[in-house]
């Protein structure tokens, strides 16, 4: 190349020096990190950003307060579970009980499968058009309705087939009620996580269709890929918004502010977000129809058929949609496995609530601190598979089943998480133990006794869930399936099922050597 190329660049082509070093002739491929620029001091080196190594007080420091505020929206939720109870509804059909964890747990589930496709479809591109972006919403919000009456029955028939199995008796009208209630609160509350979903997508053009995890939590506050100029629109563009999704995004854009990592600090507040939302719903539909079942026996049957004949249309919409063709025949797996295990849970739960109608106030801070608490482990654990290694293949020196003695005591990134987190089981739990007895019953006296037994078994299934988390994320990715899709339905329906054993399993023992506490709480 002559005088005229020598134009386009910035220094004549002739001053680089072609001749390869004596040290690259032995080598078998040249160092392409490394390069020399005439008039330089020699080769400079490409800079590839790594993920900062975090410590056991960085990740403890960015996730003890939004843990704790969490936990008080369980006691709350808790609190409220156990006055509810005492409603006629609840005390006439108790197999509503079990309905509890299953429809808490899908309303979570629906969510986080509609934010993972979305997500996709946006980081491929597919939402910049404008009659796309519509396509893609209408798609999902159809298929999420469908899912949502489709598993939200079935969670009723479950219930209903285990009570039968179990008491030998089946009341008609029980069923009916329990089906229309079921089918009522998972349609709206999934209607409502659709809406709040797809606002929170238009709010900026360069992050429709994506959870702002995807597109904020994966990077550093450094990084070159993050645009701060999204950050504002993100808050301001939807203020009116009511929804949960924006409350959770506006936490994500707030961690990168202050330099705290989102994995840390957006999983615990947005897994506690509408539990309450939801078991309010559910025990208001209860009671309306419970009321008026009598006077207008049809309605039950109404409201099911209704919903069962719109099941077809949903279907032909998803069907006919492209976006969501696949996911019609392929995205239930996760979804009704979870449920089946927590409607298992709500069975259990039933049954123990019977005989200790005090363990409702803490059923749901037991089972919402461990699925918080392994939530932020899942995400954190797919956040490093994303960033080391390609999806289907494993980071050298990583395998699917470890000594769990590694993971809560080994120096590699996931087990200084691990120990963050089992420290913090301690504390909160005392914090939301004592928070319900001073509400509940007027004074924080509990015996050291119950204390310390009912520790034991939030302790212990932390660490349960703490190691699943890993095997089932590693497990999943070495598969080809996203663990952002796929992991946490499972993990939280376990957790639901192991926080309602160990929780029982405490009642009973106590209550059986007569403990003050447990007695205190079951009157």
């Amino acid at each position: 190349m002559g005088p005229q190329g020598d134009k386009d660049f910035p220094f004549p082509l002739s001053d680089v020096t072609a001749e390869p070093s004596a040290e690259l002739e032995d080598a078998s491929l040249p160092d392409v990190n490394k390069f020399t620029i005439p008039g330089s001091n020699g080769p400079q080196s490409i800079a590839h950003p790594q993920p900062a190594q975090e410590t056991h007080w960085s990740i403890g420091s960015q996730v003890v307060v939004p843990f704790f505020i969490a936990g008080m929206g369980m006691v709350c939720a808790g609190i409220f579970f156990d006055h509810v109870q005492k409603w006629k509804v609840f005390i006439n059909v108790p197999e509503i009980i079990i309905l509890v964890p299953a429809l808490l747990g899908l309303k979570g589930n629906l969510e986080m499968t509609l934010a993972s496709r979305l997500s996709t479809e946006a980081n491929l591109g597919h939402m910049e058009d404008t009659k796309e972006q519509w396509s893609m919403i209408v798609g999902n919000l159809t298929l999420v309705q469908c899912q949502a009456i489709v598993v939200g029955l079935m969670s009723a028939v479950v219930a209903v087939i285990m009570v039968a199995i179990s008491r030998q008796e089946f009341d008609l009208s029980h069923t009916l009620l329990l089906c229309s209630c079921s089918v009522i609160t998972s349609s709206i509350a999934s209607l409502i996580l659709g809406i709040g979903k797809v606002e929170l997508e238009e709010v900026n053009p360069h992050l429709r269709g994506g959870r702002v995890e995807k597109h904020l939590g994966k990077t550093t506050p450094s990084s070159p890929d993050r645009d701060s100029s999204l950050d504002l629109p993100i808050l301001s563009s939807r203020a009116s918004t009511r929804q949960a999704r924006l409350i959770t995004a506006t936490v994500i854009v707030l961690s990168h502010w202050f330099h705290i990592n989102p994995d840390n600090v957006a999983t615990p507040i947005a897994a506690s977000l509408g539990d309450i939302t939801s078991l309010a719903l559910l025990s208001w539909v209860a009671t309306l129809l419970y009321e008026v079942i009598d006077k207008v026996y049809w309605i039950s049957p109404i409201i099911i058929g209704s919903y069962i004949l719109v099941i077809p249309f949903w279907v032909w919409v998803a069907k006919k949609n492209k976006y969501t063709n696949s996911v019609l025949y392929n995205g239930w797996t996760p979804v009704v496995l979870a449920m089946l295990i927590s409607t298992f849970g709500g069975f259990i739960l039933d049954i123990l609530m019977s005989n200790y109608t005090g363990l409702a106030a803490f059923q749901p801070v037991i089972n919402g601190v461990g699925g918080n608490l392994v939530s932020v482990q899942a995400s954190r654990l797919s956040t490093a598979l994303h960033q080391s290694s390609e999806l289907g293949t494993l980071p050298p020196d990583a395998r699917i089943c470890i000594s769990p003695v590694d993971v809560y005591c080994s120096n590699q990134p996931y087990a200084v998480t691990t120990r963050v987190l089992m420290i913090m089981v301690i504390p909160g739990h005392l914090t939301f133990v004592y928070a319900i007895s001073y509400i509940q019953k007027g004074d924080a006296s509990l015996t050291s006794l119950f204390v310390c037994f009912y520790l034991l078994a939030a302790f212990v299934q932390v660490a349960i869930l703490l190691y699943v988390a890993y095997v089932l994320t590693y497990f999943f990715w070495l598969q080809k399936v996203d663990p952002d899709n796929s992991t946490i339905p499972y993990l939280t329906a376990l957790g639901d099922l192991l926080g309602i054993v160990l929780l029982g399993i405490t009642f009973i023992f106590l209550y059986s050597i007569g403990d003050p506490t447990t007695t205190k709480f079951s009157t």
